[in-house]
């Protein structure tokens, strides 16, 4: 996984919680799907770009089909709500993609490759596909010594420091983001703009 703005370098993981509950909605939205494969979701959180990857990969198969989205991020900006606008927009993508598979329309679809802008609810964000597979990627990392499995990472550096220094240098407020992950763990948790929804934590409506 590589970012759009090329010059960034340190990095943190997206929350272990919320990868689990955005896989959680996926396949409770996507259940046809969920019942011949598997959905994943990962992504990074760097000071300027927030991305997220959502893959499904069919039951027996090595390809696996990946949509990215990049978020432009910043200090004042509430990272939760745009890992929520990530899942929607990602939601959306898969729908379309899904129905262009049932109608054997896949051929005629061009995705984009490389970073793409688009509009979402009047948000910008930015799109690309991709076929890696996300456990044949990790262990590659795992073998290349890259990916220690903490939170922060640095293409120059050991990991050294804690989840909350690492969230402080992805410039994200650490009391939010212990308040974020006790939400999540509790189901309380709903981004800014987001109304009450069947699932109470990603808001699974906002898929479709």
């Amino acid at each position: 996984m590589t970012p759009r703005l090329t010059q960034l370098k340190d990095w943190t993981a997206l929350p272990q919680e919320f990868c689990e509950k955005a896989v959680l909605v996926f396949a409770q939205n996507f259940l046809e799907e969920a019942e011949r494969g598997q959905f994943v979701v990962d992504g990074r959180i760097y000071p300027n770009e927030i991305i997220v990857r959502a893959g499904f990969l069919e039951a027996g198969r090595l390809r696996q089909t990946n949509f990215e989205v990049s978020i432009d991020h910043s200090a004042d900006k509430n990272a939760m709500a745009q890992l929520f606008l990530g899942i929607d927009v990602l939601g959306s993508v898969f729908e379309t993609h899904f129905e262009h598979l049932h109608n054997d329309e896949e051929a005629d679809v061009d995705y984009p490759m490389h970073w793409e802008e688009f509009e979402f609810d009047d948000s910008k964000v930015f799109l690309r596909f991709s076929t890696a597979n996300t456990a044949l990627e990790q262990e590659a990392d795992r073998l290349l010594g890259l990916g220690s499995g903490g939170l922060y990472q640095e293409v120059t550096a050991h990991l050294t420091e804690s989840p909350d220094d690492a969230l402080l240098r992805a410039e994200i407020d650490s009391e939010l983001a212990k308040e974020v992950s006790k939400a999540l763990r509790t189901g309380e948790f709903r981004p800014s703009g987001h109304e009450a929804v069947d699932d109470p934590d990603l808001g699974s409506e906002n898929l479709h």
